[in-house]
């Protein structure tokens, strides 16, 4: 599915942003859109028991962000040639 290329953009983001003394923090990984919000909760979560900066918390949910446009995206694609195909374009 689409939304599990969120878990490794995550990995990939932590393994070059963290120093070695800290330990990795990782999120669940994303199998729908649904998903995302609670990453969006986990990250809230990490900040507010100091897990992670608020840097690096603000470049998790940029990411988070930019995958939910490009769900939302994808959807109103699909939902668009479902159209055009009733109507026959």
């Amino acid at each position: 599915m689409r939304l599990n290329t969120f878990h490794a953009i995550f990995r990939a983001w932590k393994q070059r942003q963290i120093t070695p003394s800290k330990p990795e923090e990782t999120l669940s990984p994303a199998a729908s859109a649904s998903d995302l919000e609670s990453a969006l909760f986990e990250v809230f979560n990490k900040l507010a028991d100091q897990s992670l900066t608020p840097e690096e918390a603000a470049q998790i949910t940029g990411i988070i962000a930019n995958h939910i446009k490009l769900h939302e995206t994808l959807r109103l694609e699909d939902r668009l040639l479902e159209l055009e195909e009733k109507i026959g374009i």
